[in-house]
C-alpha cells in the first residue's frame, strides 16, 4: 500500500474537492509513492506525537487538523514539519472535507448526542455539503443540561 492508495481510501468517504478555500487537506508531507506499512491517526501532529510514531515505526500519520495551514516563511529544526520530513513520516490532513463528509465527524457528532432529523447545515443552492448538521433533541431541555449531556456524551 502507498500514501496514494490511503488518499484514494479517504478521498472516498470525504472527497478532498469538498474543502473549503481557506483549508489545506491532502497529502502535506511526504511522497504519495511511499509505502505504508503503518499508520497513526492524530488530531494534532505535534513533536510528541512524531516520536510516538517513529517509535512505532509508523509510515504514515493522518491528521484531522492539517500540519501545516498556512504558508511557511521558515522551517526550525525543532518544528513538526522538519522532524516529520527528517523521520521520513507522510502525513495527510483530512479536514473540513471530513467534517463535511456524509459520514464524517459533525454527522457523527450529531448521531451521539441523539439527535434526530438530522441535516447537513450548508448554503442554499451548493452543491457542496454542508459544514455542520442541525437536528432535533428527543425532549426539551435548557441549555445547561445539553451542555451536561454532550459532557457525557463525549466525556
Amino acid at each position: 500500500m502507498t500514501v496514494q492508495n490511503v488518499f484514494e481510501i479517504i478521498n472516498q468517504m470525504a472527497p478532498f474537492n469538498t474543502q473549503m478555500g481557506f483549508d489545506n487537506a491532502g497529502v502535506l508531507i511526504g511522497s504519495q509513492n511511499k509505502k505504508v506499512k503503518k499508520i497513526g491517526v492524530v488530531l494534532d501532529v505535534t513533536c510528541d506525537a512524531v516520536d510516538y510514531a517513529k517509535e512505532q515505526g509508523m509510515d504514515l500519520i493522518i491528521s484531522h487538523h492539517p500540519v501545516i495551514f498556512s504558508g511557511l516563511k521558515s522551517i526550525d529544526r525543532d518544528s513538526v514539519v522538519y522532524r516529520l520530513i527528517q523521520e521520513d513520516i507522510a502525513v495527510i490532513s483530512a479536514h473540513n472535507n471530513l467534517d463535511a463528509a456524509e459520514n464524517g465527524v459533525n454527522q457523527i457528532l450529531a448521531q451521539v448526542l441523539g439527535l434526530t432529523e438530522i441535516e447537513s447545515l450548508g448554503l442554499p443552492g451548493d452543491p457542496t455539503p454542508g459544514m455542520g448538521r442541525i437536528g432535533k433533541i428527543s425532549k426539551a431541555m435548557s441549555c445547561e443540561t445539553f451542555a451536561q449531556l454532550i459532557n457525557q456524551k463525549l466525556n
